[in-house]
């Protein structure tokens, strides 16, 4: 806001001192139409990257995580089982064996339990995750916003630098950069783009990880504090 008044107060002291072409209204209202389809893009591009981050994240919880939860549980119930302890497998057996209400309430019970504790451990890791992003997605959304709202604020003393059609692309630029929105394009597609690759590739490891191994637990941390890591990183 201060540096559009401050460019308020040089355009009324140039337009003090020269004459202002008829076609600058036109080109001052080009310019405000452009940077209305300019927000939307930025803001299109941001959503998509973004979008492909959370997907792939979705894609590791389901296709890495999850499993190994599953299957690390069940084996710890199975042990329990064989060693003649209670277990999920014990309620299932009994069940089948015994044609019973109680027999079947139970087993409905302890498999409703065992499927939220894991849907819970799941939601745990997957808000670990996604939190993060969605937090600097938010964030970068409103800073292009402001930028933008603050451009076409301002947009109304840009005119004393338009004086001809073929100074447009020049003028937008320097109106950009002299009220603050200048670097959005660079930060779109650079710090964002990094993050989207850096989890992407992080992701792609995470598949080859065998969820029923020794070392799955230790694998899966390593791909989660990589992910945390990037996400940090880029704030």
């Amino acid at each position: 806001m201060k540096k559009a008044i401050q460019l308020l107060l040089i355009t009324f002291l140039i337009s003090s001192c020269i004459s202002i072409p008829k076609e600058t209204i036109e080109l001052s209202k080009a310019v405000g139409s452009d940077l209305k389809v300019l927000h939307t893009s930025h803001r299109n591009v941001v959503t998509i990257y973004y979008q492909k981050i959370k997907d792939n994240i979705n894609t590791f919880i389901k296709g890495v995580y999850a499993p190994y939860v599953i299957n690390f549980v069940l084996k710890k119930e199975l042990s329990s089982f064989k060693s003649g302890q209670e277990s999920i497998f014990k309620t299932l057996n009994d069940a089948a064996q015994n044609n019973t209400v109680s027999a079947t309430e139970k087993a409905t019970t302890d498999m409703q339990d065992f499927l939220s504790a894991a849907n819970r451990q799941i939601k745990k890791k997957t808000d670990e995750l996604l939190n993060p992003i969605t937090t600097q997605e938010t964030e970068l959304l409103l800073k292009i916003d402001q930028a933008y709202q603050n451009t076409m604020y301002a947009n109304s003393t840009i005119t004393a630098y338009l004086s001809s059609i073929r100074k447009v692309k020049a003028t937008q630029q320097e109106a950009l950069s002299m009220i603050g929105l200048q670097g959005i394009d660079s930060l779109v597609t650079s710090k964002l783009l990094q993050l989207s690759v850096g989890v992407e590739q992080a992701i792609q490891k995470g598949k080859e990880i065998d969820t029923k191994s020794e070392n799955a637990l230790l694998q899966i941390k390593e791909i989660t504090d990589k992910i945390k890591k990037l996400t940090k990183k880029n704030n």
